[in-house]
């Protein structure tokens, strides 16, 4: 039904906590049905075109996304493997599966919070600063009462096995500000905050948008991993891009998507 990772340094979620303690979450009209409060889907998502894609929340929210895969680079083992990433902040789900989802979803709570233990088929488990592993498109799960501040992430796979992830990194640019590269389907394209491509491989940018020169670097994560996991192996695990320690061997030309909409377990 389930199963019990290790428990986790609750340090790790402190530059997470303080981000969305400085903007929280937006609510995601789009999650009512399966609960209250704030949601959002980083990563891989199904959108409402019918299509497998980048979520929006990649770029507007580029430094939570940045601060997601540093997380995710620290607690998930190299074992498992996923292409999205659920936060919920003070989110009450009701009795649900996750209908877009296949396998093992990996979940864990952190904040200053009372109860809010996951319910699988009606036994209980408690996911603060712990890992727990189950297949929530196949058993009813939802989150008892709490009190305080809650937060959980909820590492994924998307139910189509053949859909296409993108390759993320954050990355700044020349004017100062962060931007979202993204590789899919060969293309790269960098994304600011607005969601508008200021760089393409392709040479494909929207009308009205013009390619900037494009002498940026890559980022270096804000903080040092617990567990040193190389980003090629996050890659292969993932297909979510961390930004490397050591910028110093990249290249200063970095280059990738499409818009779309949330979803999520």
């Amino acid at each position: 039904m389930f199963r019990v990772g290790e428990s986790i340094d609750p340090g790790v979620f402190d530059n997470l906590v303080s981000l969305l303690v400085k903007k929280p979450l937006a609510m995601n009209p789009y999650r009512l049905r399966s609960g209250k409060g704030r949601s959002q889907a980083f990563g891989l998502v199904y959108q409402r075109n019918g299509r497998y894609g980048g979520s929006r929340q990649n770029f507007a929210r580029i430094e939570l996304f940045q601060e997601l895969l540093v997380i995710a680079r620290k607690i998930i083992p190299t074992s498992y493997t996923y292409d999205g990433i659920q936060l919920n902040q003070n989110y009450r789900t009701a009795p649900h599966k996750d209908t877009g989802n296949r396998d093992e979803s990996a979940i864990i709570g952190f904040g200053s919070y009372l109860g809010g233990d996951l319910n699988v088929d009606g036994s209980l488990v408690a996911i603060k600063n712990r890992l727990v592993f189950f297949d929530g498109s196949k058993h009813t799960h939802s989150t008892e009462e709490w009190t305080g501040e809650r937060f959980s992430l909820v590492f994924y796979k998307n139910k189509d096995i053949h859909a296409v992830t993108p390759l993320y990194q954050v990355v700044l640019q020349s004017d100062g500000k962060l931007g979202l590269q993204e590789d899919l389907g060969g293309v790269r394209r960098i994304y600011n905050k607005n969601g508008d491509i200021i760089h393409a491989s392709d040479g494909v940018i929207p009308a009205k948008r013009k390619a900037k020169p494009y002498l940026r670097f890559c980022v270096p994560a804000p903080t040092t991993p617990s567990i040193v996991i190389s980003a090629e192996e996050l890659e292969r695990r993932t297909g979510l891009t961390v930004i490397p320690e050591d910028s110093s061997h990249l290249p200063t030309e970095c280059y990738p998507q499409s818009p779309e909409e949330d979803s999520g377990p």
